[in-house]
């Protein structure tokens, strides 16, 4: 089949289809028409029928053109364009329905794609935010409560002593949990700062017995 014959096949292919599409011949296939003839011809269904005129519409006018319908076909694959011209040369009408069929089947496809993605994408916004917010609402929890709610772990509306030594435990100072001894003053070395409290120490301790005495 040379260049020109399969040019001139598919020519006919679509205006044999076209034709059989457009019922009322008023130059714009509607999606009842579509409906209507694919499920007459090629038994596809009205939701893969939508689906089709959907990806076919290009300019969104409710109406599919020739150059549109022209546009889908040529967006087949070549073996598969091949095999429906082939099919044009013994019958038409098993042309026409083959390629609504494949035409279907390329709408589909691609829209369970878009579809998939659509959904990944949306997956992991909610994961997203769902993390984000979890540790929001926490927070706003947390800072929500006083000390109260926060030290009544049971929530029983008493805080008992060793609900009150568990906050008081978490809640505490540093200085307040290294043992009760104050810390040294600053900068000066550890030696140093035990050896000025054993002479403070024992300067007091002498001091008392000369009292004594």
């Amino acid at each position: 089949m040379t260049i020109g014959s399969i040019s001139s096949s598919s020519t006919e292919l679509l205006q044999s289809l076209y034709a059989k599409l457009d019922t009322d011949q008023s130059g714009g296939v509607t999606l009842e028409e579509l409906t209507s003839v694919s499920e007459d011809l090629a038994g596809t269904s009205s939701s893969d029928a939508a689906a089709l005129f959907e990806s076919t519409d290009a300019d969104g006018d409710g109406l599919l053109s020739e150059t549109e319908v022209k546009s889908a076909f040529e967006s087949l694959s070549t073996s598969m364009r091949s095999t429906l011209l082939a099919e044009q040369e013994t019958s038409s009408d098993t042309a026409a329905a083959d390629t609504i069929t494949a035409l279907a089947g390329s709408a589909g496809g691609a829209g369970s794609a878009s579809g998939s993605e659509d959904s990944e994408s949306s997956d992991a916004v909610s994961d997203s935010d769902s993390g984000g917010g979890g540790g929001g609402g926490a927070a706003a929890t947390e800072e929500e409560t006083g000390p109260f709610d926060v030290a009544d772990t049971n929530q029983d509306g008493e805080v008992s002593a060793a609900e009150q030594a568990a906050y008081d435990a978490k809640h505490a100072p540093p200085e307040a949990t290294a043992g009760g001894a104050p810390p040294p003053p600053p900068g000066a070395p550890p030696e140093e700062a035990s050896g000025t409290a054993a002479t403070s120490g024992s300067t007091t301790t002498a001091s008392t017995l000369a009292a004594a005495a």
